[in-house]
């Protein structure tokens, strides 16, 4: 079980490293080419390999698509969620730099994961939230603000 919960940590925080770098690149990109064409570029790049591994793996369930569409068209609106974090971090590096974009982001999603867990937002279960929770966000939020300053 200790192992598990290792890799697992393990794992996000390789996605920490890879989001920051992803935001890093796609920011360059958005220099060379501008913040529009930079995020067709990378959406276009991105679905190259997500279609290769649906095919792969998961060809089978085309079905879903047409089901989820019919019945929950809102899922679909992380795609276009993702375009706008694409275009607005890339913004936000080229004019504050990697660390301050990565810092307000970390705080968006700290506050707004903290709204969804406590309150059961979007179908999700409600997660209590304990003393020691709460103060260990304050903690992170206050280390946030004074990095960033």
């Amino acid at each position: 079980m200790k192992e598990n919960k290792l890799n697992l940590w393990t794992v996000i925080f390789m996605m920490g490293i890879m989001t920051t770098l992803m935001n890093y690149f796609n920011s360059l990109l958005a220099l060379g080419t501008g913040l529009f064409l930079s995020s067709v570029i990378v959406h276009a790049v991105g679905l190259i390999p997500s279609f290769i591994f649906f095919i792969i793996y998961e060809r089978k369930r085309s079905a879903a698509i047409k089901t989820a569409l019919n019945n929950k068209p809102l899922l679909f609106t992380g795609g276009f969620i993702g375009i706008a974090a694409v275009i607005l971090s890339s913004y936000c590096i080229i004019k504050t730099g990697v660390f301050i974009t990565t810092m307000a982001t970390l705080s968006g999603q700290l506050i707004f994961s903290f709204i969804i867990d406590t309150y059961g937002l979007f179908n999700f279960k409600r997660v209590k939230i304990t003393r020691r929770k709460a103060i260990s966000m304050v903690i992170l939020l206050i280390g946030i603000i004074l990095i960033s300053k």
